[in-house]
């Protein structure tokens, strides 16, 4: 059941080395934001905007804005040759909605809409949060209403992952091998679903 959609998610992985020689042509991300256009809004509201971003002098201005080294210990960042081919900045409008709560549904929706439809195209990315939004919005000299909320990072994929299952308590984070593999470490089905008998629940 949900075979296609579940394989789509195994393979939506934070990637964060490219092959930089593959170009990722605006078309095919304006398809992406497309595809988000119609995922659930709070409200209906729709206050996501997006910046496009495929050409070099664009990526250079938002690449030295991300903090690298919080989705690695140690990382700062994919070296020239890996780097990301193209970005998607998610924006919030906030004179449509002041409420970061709602937002942050909005977001999360739209997000992993775009990162999935990306998977389908043959492409990999990574969803950031951890950025320099003051330099950021300078560099893209944004309207003070627009909020950048997430950058997504996107390309043709340049490295392995592995996914590894967890326990309860194992460690969460990534991590390098020694032969530069990224794992990924995810819990297992049946420690995120709750056996609760539904009997119990009604004493």
């Amino acid at each position: 059941m949900a075979g296609m959609i579940r394989d789509l998610s195994k393979q939506n992985r934070s990637y964060t080395c490219f092959n930089q020689s593959t170009a990722v042509p605006y078309e095919l991300l304006e398809g992406l934001v497309d595809a988000a256009r119609y995922a659930p809004s709070c409200l209906n509201i729709q206050p996501l905007r997006y910046v496009i971003s495929c050409t070099e002098r664009k990526n250079q201005l938002i690449f030295p804005c991300i903090n690298w080294n919080v989705l690695l210990r140690g990382y700062d960042g994919p070296r020239d040759g890996q780097k990301p081919m193209a970005y998607l900045v998610i924006l919030a409008d906030k004179s449509l909605m002041p409420e970061d709560e709602m937002m942050w549904i909005d977001i999360g929706l739209a997000s992993q809409t775009i990162m999935l439809a990306a998977v389908e195209q043959g492409l990999g990315g990574c969803m950031i949060a951890n950025f320099d939004k003051a330099r950021l919005c300078r560099s893209l000299r944004l309207e003070k209403w627009y909020d950048p909320a997430l950058i997504l990072a996107l390309g043709k994929p340049n490295e392995r992952i592995f996914l590894d299952y967890i326990t309860e308590h194992d460690a969460t984070e990534f991590y390098r091998d020694k032969e530069g593999y990224l794992h990924i470490p995810k819990r297992k089905l049946e420690d995120v679903i709750l056996p609760l008998d539904p009997g119990e629940l009604q004493k």
